[in-house]
């Protein structure tokens, strides 16, 4: 049944539409375009166009209902019909609607349609005369302690606690006690009620409560530690070795000598950073304590005797014997506490000193001289990749460190020397091979080795001869080259 056969035909375009046979007419399409300005379409034409967006419409709800089916959905929404338009190829329908007015206002310029939206002006006196905001402050991460000894102390990071209420009982009983008590005794009563959260601010640092006599203990055995009296020291250092019930006093020894060694090295006093040496020397042979849980306080303490820039006032002071000893220290308790990462740690801050921009050669010392104590692979993997840039350094040195590039250039050649001994190497066979491996090191280990070895013979034209100008020469010792 056609629109004409209908009597509502008159009311619009959208009365057009077939009700029986879901079909658009002639008609509305005609009147459609009329409005869209066509008006010599003819009756062939626009039943032809009516047909075709017949079948388009019914193609796409069908589809449509489909995706509404796969959804569980028992309304079709609007994205059934879009992906129904999307799986036939045909463009998405844009626009909108606005109930208020489109803030746009009309400006023709050029024969062109502009549209601009509308913005207030601003007074620039007002902006300028305003009061500037304050900048926000940084965000900064700060520690504070959730818990101290099982209560949660009142600070105000943390959330206020309960405050229980009083049973009817205690109530009376507190009334009795203050009705029947004096003055001192009912503030001796009263001091007990005080909640235990109150009195965590008078506690000390220290969490944990040594007796008189192990008080006394601790200052007699540090300050003869750190005495002039070698008598009273040695028998101190012998009481921290022996002594099997001193494990309540090994956090404050610890801290003692972790603050001990800041102090005195940033002081340069070597005596007391050789005292305190001793002093962790003598905790760690003890057997019957265990200083596992202090390691984060003594590691970075021998670390600091071992890399310090300058740890005395005159460099030809034993402060390399204070290297070495610390390193050897270092060495043992990486050793006896094999914890999970403590040795990748270790190894990874030694390493670091070949890289600062303000090393020195002393620190490079100490650092090798650990770094060899670890093992022979680490050897392998940290010192001879880096022979050249040690060599390079020591040839850059200032003039008058002499003493400290002596130093260097022979524990260099010893450990690598060492190293070639103990694993055996066998593609190490020619001066050449040395060079390669060792670099500027090469020479002198290879004399070291074919003397030690008649099977390997030495080149004699090896660049052994180098350094013989500008001010630079080699010394007796084969330790390498310094400057005057």
């Amino acid at each position: 049944m056609h629109t004409a056969d209908k009597a509502d035909h008159t009311q619009g375009p959208s009365t057009s539409y077939h009700r029986d046979h879901g079909k658009f007419d002639a008609k509305f399409v005609t009147t459609i375009g009329e409005q869209m300005g066509i008006q010599d379409l003819s009756h062939a034409a626009a039943k032809d166009i009516s047909d075709h967006v017949t079948t388009v419409v019914k193609n796409i709800l069908g589809h449509a209902k489909k995706f509404q089916a796969g959804g569980r959905r028992r309304r079709m929404i609007v994205e059934d019909i879009e992906s129904a338009m999307q799986f036939y190829g045909l463009p998405p329908q844009f626009g909108f609607q606005s109930k208020d007015v489109i803030p746009f206002r009309y400006v023709g310029a050029s024969g062109q349609d502009l549209f601009v939206e509308d913005e207030k002006e601003v007074d620039l006196s007002t902006c300028i005369n305003a009061q500037a905001t304050k900048l926000p402050l940084e965000p900064l991460l700060k520690g504070h302690w959730l818990v101290i000894d099982g209560v949660q102390p009142t600070i105000p990071e943390n959330p206020v606690p309960e405050i229980p209420e009083e049973t009817p009982a205690e109530k009376s009983e507190l009334k009795h006690d203050r009705k029947s008590e004096s003055g001192p005794l009912l503030l001796n009563q009263l001091a007990k009620n005080v909640r235990k959260t109150e009195q965590v601010q008078l506690k000390t640092t220290t969490s944990h409560n040594i007796s008189v006599e192990q008080q006394i203990f601790f200052k007699e055995v540090s300050e003869a530690i750190t005495s002039g009296d070698e008598q009273k020291r040695n028998e101190a250092l012998q009481c921290l070795q022996l002594d099997p019930g001193i494990q309540a006093l090994v956090p404050r020894f610890s801290l003692s000598i972790a603050e001990g060694v800041r102090c005195n090295a940033s002081q340069k006093n070597l005596s007391i950073l050789i005292y305190l040496m001793l002093m962790i020397n003598a905790l760690v042979q003890n057997s019957a304590i265990s200083l596992e849980k202090h390691l984060h306080e003594l590691i970075p303490a021998i670390l600091s005797c071992i890399l310090g820039k300058q740890l005395s006032h005159n460099e030809k002071s034993s402060h390399w014997a204070l290297r070495e000893y610390a390193a050897k220290l270092l060495s043992t308790l990486v050793k006896k506490y094999r914890l999970s990462n403590i040795r990748s740690r270790v190894i990874k801050v030694l390493a670091g000193v070949f890289t600062r921009p303000d090393r020195i050669l002393a620190s490079i010392y100490g650092a090798v001289f650990a770094l060899e104590l670890l093992g022979a692979e680490t050897v392998r993997s940290v010192l001879i990749p880096r022979a050249g840039d040690i060599y390079t350094e020591i040839l850059q040195s200032a003039v008058g460190e002499k003493l400290a590039v002596d130093k260097l250039h022979k524990l260099m050649v010893n450990v690598f020397t060492n190293y070639v001994k103990n694993q055996k190497l066998v593609d190490l066979k020619t001066a050449d091979d040395f060079r390669r491996t060792f670099q500027g090191f090469g020479d002198d280990i290879y004399r070291i080795i074919s003397s030690e070895a008649p099977n390997l013979s030495f080149d004699h034209n090896s660049p052994a001869k180098l350094y013989k100008k500008d001010g630079v020469r080699n010394n007796s010792f084969g330790m390498g080259p310094y400057r005057y």
